[in-house]
């Protein structure tokens, strides 16, 4: 969809043990990881809500006005039109936040090993304090 290439995921992690990874080891990066989660839930809840709203306009306006055509086929396409947009929003940003959680996830692995050298050399220095003490 949209010309990209599928995105490869049988190496990675599911998307809950790269959070709590993610968490446990980069709290900062986290945060952002998560309010970018709230803007996608908040999207798709709007979109959503827009199609139900229209719905039950529909309903209201076809039970007050009585029955007429044009009104009637207006809001489906209304219906339809949000429908539409909330499967294509919500496929494309979540594609999206899957993409920005792997690599996050994918740049703090590799860090990893860098970040601890420096830990193991903090904690031998301690220890040799500790020892001439």
């Amino acid at each position: 969809m949209g010309g990209s290439a599928p995105t490869e995921t049988s190496e990675l992690p599911s998307p809950l043990e790269m959070r709590m990874e993610i968490l446990a080891k980069k709290p900062e990066i986290f945060e952002a990881l998560e309010r970018r989660i709230n803007q996608h839930r908040l999207v798709r809840a709007t979109v959503i809500n827009l199609t139900l709203i229209s719905l039950t306009a529909m309903a209201f306006l076809i039970t007050q006005l009585g029955f007429n055509l044009r009104l009637f086929i207006v809001f489906l396409l209304l219906s339809v039109l949000f429908v539409g947009l909330t499967l294509f929003t919500g496929r494309r940003s979540a594609e999206t936040l899957y993409f920005e959680l792997s690599h996050a996830h994918k740049t703090i692995s590799e860090s990893e090993p860098a970040d601890l050298g420096e830990e193991d050399k903090q904690t031998s220095k301690q220890q040799r304090q500790v020892r001439a003490m």
